[in-house]
C-alpha cells in the first residue's frame, strides 16, 4: 500500500480513538452512548494494533499499540522493570542509585547502579551524553545525567537518551518518555502490559 494512503488510514484511526475517549470521559454526552465507546476504542485499538483494514500496520517497522503501563527490559542482561508510559515527558528517565562521575579516555563517564522488580541488583557505566536540567515542582531546576540505553518494549529493542533521576518516591521506577514512543508507538491509555519484553538475543533472568 501506498504511503500516502497508509497515513491517512492512520490519521484517520487516531482521529477515531481520541473521539471515543473525549465521548467517554465528557460530562455532556448521555450514558447511553458512552456505553458504546469502550466497543469502539477496542475495535480501533485492535485496528491500530493488527492492521485488520488492508494490512496497514505490520509488526516491524510501524507504529505498536502500548498501554500506560508496560513491562521494559534494559540492556541485554534482560533486567525487568515497570514502566509508565508518559506522553507529557520529552525524555524517558530511570531511578538511578550510587551516581557517580568519572573519566575515561578523556571523556566523561557515569557509573549507576539499577534495581530491577525482581530486588536485582546492576552496576552499569555509560558514556555521558549530556546533563538534562529539569524543571522542578516547586522552584528552580534539577540537573540530571543523560545517558544511552538499550530499552526492550515487545520485539523492539531501541537505544535512546535516558536521565538518570531519583524515582524512589514514586511508584514505577522507568518512565517512557515521547523520545523513545514518537514515531514507534501509540498508547491506549486504558490499557496495560501490551507488549511483554521479547527482543531477539534478549537473556531473561
Amino acid at each position: 500500500m501506498a504511503d500516502n494512503v497508509r497515513q491517512e488510514y492512520s490519521e484517520l484511526a487516531h482521529f477515531g480513538l481520541s473521539w471515543a475517549w473525549r465521548i467517554h470521559f465528557s460530562s455532556r454526552v448521555p450514558n447511553e452512548m458512552k456505553s458504546t465507546t469502550p466497543c469502539l476504542r477496542y475495535l480501533l485499538v485492535f485496528v491500530l494494533s493488527s492492521g485488520a483494514a488492508s494490512g496497514c500496520f505490520a509488526d516491524t517497522g510501524e507504529r505498536q499499540v502500548v498501554g500506560w503501563l508496560e513491562r521494559v527490559a534494559l540492556t541485554d542482561h534482560g533486567a525487568i522493570f515497570e514502566a509508565k508510559v508518559d506522553t507529557g515527558a520529552d525524555t524517558s528517565s530511570v531511578h538511578a542509585e550510587n551516581i557517580r562521575h568519572f573519566l575515561r579516555d578523556d571523556r566523561q563517564w557515569v557509573e549507576f547502579t539499577l534495581h530491577d522488580r525482581a530486588g536485582r541488583s546492576y552496576t552499569l557505566q555509560r558514556p555521558l551524553e549530556r546533563i538534562a536540567r529539569i524543571k522542578k515542582k516547586t522552584k528552580g531546576n534539577q540537573e540530571r545525567p543523560v545517558v544511552i540505553l538499550k530499552v526492550c518494549v515487545g520485539k523492539q529493542r531501541r537505544s535512546v537518551e535516558v536521565n538518570l533521576s531519583q524515582r524512589a518516591h514514586f511508584r514505577f521506577p522507568v518512565l517512557l518518555g515521547r523520545n523513545f514512543l514518537s514515531g514507534h508507538y501509540v498508547v491506549d491509555a486504558g490499557a496495560t502490559y501490551l507488549l511483554p519484553p521479547a527482543c531477539p538475543s534478549l537473556v531473561t533472568q
